[in-house]
Formats: structure tokens, sequence, C-alpha cells
């Protein structure tokens, strides 16, 4: 099913640099349905991994925009709210 994740000026403000489990996309993330059962989400640069355990098997790819964010984000650069979609395995 695909997804629509809503990054925030109040998830750029709180996220935090180099944190995979508050930087702001994972902040977005944990306010969707489709991950509030995740046991422990994380964002990589590349994917979000629903239980670290299964980054490789089970992550889902996050497109080049949010990847982009995030090198952006940890660099310590301006970065502006935005949206994506991911598909989440139902």
């Amino acid at each position: 099913m695909k997804q629509l994740i809503n990054v925030t000026q109040n998830d750029i403000n709180l996220g935090k640099r180099g944190s995979g489990d508050s930087c702001p996309i994972a902040r977005a993330c944990k306010r969707v349905k489709a991950f509030k059962s995740a046991p422990d989400l994380h964002v990589f640069t590349t994917r979000i991994a629903l239980d670290r355990t299964n980054f490789y098997n089970d992550g889902i790819r996050l497109p080049g925009i949010a990847s982009a964010f995030i090198t952006t984000f940890d660099e310590g650069k301006a970065v502006k709210p935005f949206n994506f979609i991911v598909e989440v395995p139902a």
C-alpha cells in the first residue's frame, strides 16, 4: 500500500542529526498508522527499517528526495518541509 509521509517544520526543528530513530523522517513516520506497530522503526539513508534485525530483507526503500534530505540535514544544512510516498508491505 502506498503511504504519504509528511515531514513538517516541527519534525525538522525537533529532529536529531545522525539519529535514525529521531531524525525528522523517523518522527514523521512514527505518526503514520502503517508504522505504529513497528517494534523498532529506524531510518537509514536509503531505507526505513521496521525492525533493525531485518533491515536488509524488510527495509522499505526511500525515494531519492528523502535520501537527499537526510544527507543535507545530517550535514547541518538548511532543509524545508516536504512530502514523499513509500510502498508499505501489507
